[in-house]
């Protein structure tokens, strides 16, 4: 019987090894490689190991971020993750070295996570709530620019 772990190490090698661009392809591969996994189940292991997405010649393939290098096409996808939620952001605003942005309902955790992917270094934290994301940044000055940063990329 194969255990969690064993089907972690799976997935790390084959992400590593193997273009796989979406959950089905993955749980097909898996189970010609002996493991039987649901979706809730392959879901639950994608977001445990830290899984992202990244851009390949034939499109996007899973990838560990433990394996991926920043580079030009990281940024892209971290840019386009950020995209992908800016239609769930209703304000952003600021005062002294924080800033908020008020997200629809339920969306603030996924659209935190865009922007923690971005690794803006003036900021020391994001903290989502249900619709808001507390934003600490370094000092009161930096403060504006990151909305504006915020806002093109939102925008």
């Amino acid at each position: 019987m194969q255990t969690r772990t064993d089907r972690h190490k799976k997935i790390l090698d084959l992400v590593a090894n193997q273009n796989i661009g979406t959950q089905t392809d993955l749980e097909k591969v898996l189970k010609k490689e002996g493991f039987r996994v649901t979706q809730a189940t392959l879901s639950r292991d994608i977001r445990e190991l830290g899984l992202v997405k990244i851009a390949s010649g034939e499109g996007y393939r899973y990838a560990s971020r433990q394996n991926i290098q920043p580079t030009t096409t990281t940024t892209h996808t971290m840019h386009a993750s950020l995209a992908s939620v800016k239609r769930f952001v209703r304000k952003i605003d600021w005062s002294g070295n924080t800033v908020v942005i008020i997200t629809d309902s339920g969306a603030a955790a996924h659209v935190a996570e865009a922007i923690d992917r971005l690794e803006m270094g003036q900021l020391l934290g994001t903290v989502a709530g249900d619709n808001t994301i507390l934003l600490i940044v370094h000092r009161d000055a930096a403060a504006k620019k990151v909305v504006k940063h915020l806002e093109t990329l939102l925008g």
